[in-house]
């Protein structure tokens, strides 16, 4: 599936591989005016943030340090002034579901399932996908979903090709761990 594959929705209870907790290391990543978001990087990973100017979610990308590619991206939304509240538990589902549609255009699958992913901290939905016909130098597997860390909410994607089934187990386990450090008082 290519990077930019086209899903419209908001602008994991697994068990974590001994692998996983092994190598895994808490990271924070900065959220401007509102605290950090720590995730439990794999060591064999790198981060890459992409954060624009001003108070603006960034967005987290991991790739491997060494290995065949795969890519992870995390952005994670707060709730701005005056906007709606952050989704509850139904509308998330109901949106990965939409977003399942859209992504069953040009997958292989049929009917697409939509897991639940539980956490300590929250909860959330994600399904995955094979593409049908990807390009040269694209993934073939699409995992996408939506994670609502109390006042945050989580929105990642999980690109794979064959063999890299841990590597989606991995991520599903960074995201179900994630914690969000609100931001001190002045």
């Amino acid at each position: 599936m290519h990077r930019s594959f086209p899903i419209a929705f908001l602008s994991l209870a697994l068990a974590a591989g001994s692998a996983f907790g092994q190598g895994a290391k808490p990271r924070g990543f900065p959220l401007p005016g509102h605290g950090s978001l720590e995730l439990r990087v794999p060591a064999t990973w790198d981060a890459h943030v992409q954060q624009p100017a001003g108070e603006v979610p960034p967005t987290i990308t991991f790739n491997p340090k060494t290995e065949m590619p795969f890519e992870v991206s995390v952005t994670p939304f707060w709730q701005a002034p005056s906007a709606p509240p952050l989704p509850e538990d139904a509308t998330i589902r109901t949106e990965v579901a939409e977003a399942s549609k859209k992504a069953a255009e040009t997958a292989v699958e049929r009917e697409i399932p939509i897991r639940q992913l539980k956490g300590s901290g929250g909860a959330g939905y994600y399904f995955s996908v094979t593409d049908r016909a990807p390009n040269p130098g694209e993934f073939k597997y699409l995992s996408r979903g939506i994670y609502r860390l109390r006042d945050l909410v989580i929105d990642f994607t999980v690109l794979t090709n064959d063999g890299q089934e841990a590597k989606l187990k991995e991520a599903l386990e960074m995201i179900r761990s994630a914690r969000h450090a609100s931001a001190k008082a002045k």
